[in-house]
């Protein structure tokens, strides 16, 4: 009897797919590394999730960071999507409110990235321990930043703490706590 293999998939799809692992792996290795106990040896800064999002460089602090996954399936919930919920995304098997970011920065309408590479970001608030996600156009990954050269932001946005330096440029620093309660407002 003769048995046939199934088509081997398209070389730029697992390649893709190895990209995307080698990613995922990377980024969660720094979480790890930076939120270990054993981290004696590193300076006494911050670490910090680098994005960008609607052509916007901005960065989240690495103890709010649940998870940086890729973007698997998404369910919209009837009658409950808003400006702020989309709907909810699965992480790990379970299913995470996923949030707007756009609406809950009040970014005008996004215009599509051409070397987007959508990342699912899942935060942890730290004030009641709930978990909530986003969708991002691109990870850079996750470095310490030194406070002393952060700055104060030119505009006034609750959401954004401070501008950091960043690989990529200056970044926003989101406040987590803020956006934490703008994303629980959307339930109520």
């Amino acid at each position: 009897m003769t048995m046939s293999m199934a088509p081997e998939s398209e070389p730029s799809r697992s390649k893709e797919s190895a990209i995307n692992n080698r990613i995922d792996a990377d980024v969660a290795g720094w979480l790890e590394t930076l939120r270990s106990a054993d981290t004696s040896e590193l300076p006494a800064h911050p670490s910090l999730l680098f994005f960008r999002h609607a052509s916007i460089e901005m960065a989240i602090r690495a103890s709010f960071i649940a998870a940086v996954d890729v973007v698997g399936f998404t369910h919209k919930v009837p009658h409950r999507r808003t400006e702020l919920f989309r709907g909810l995304a699965v992480n790990d098997g379970e299913l995470v409110p996923l949030m707007n970011l756009d609406g809950l920065l009040a970014f005008p309408p996004q215009t599509t990235e051409k070397d987007r590479v959508p990342r699912l970001v899942v935060v942890e608030s730290s004030s009641s321990g709930g978990r909530w996600s986003m969708i991002v156009d691109m990870v850079h990954g996750v470095d310490m930043c030194d406070p002393e050269t952060w700055r104060d932001p030119s505009e006034t946005d609750a959401c954004i703490e401070h501008i950091v330096p960043g690989e990529h440029g200056p970044a926003r620093l989101l406040d987590c706590d803020r956006l934490s309660r703008l994303a629980e407002g959307a339930f109520q």
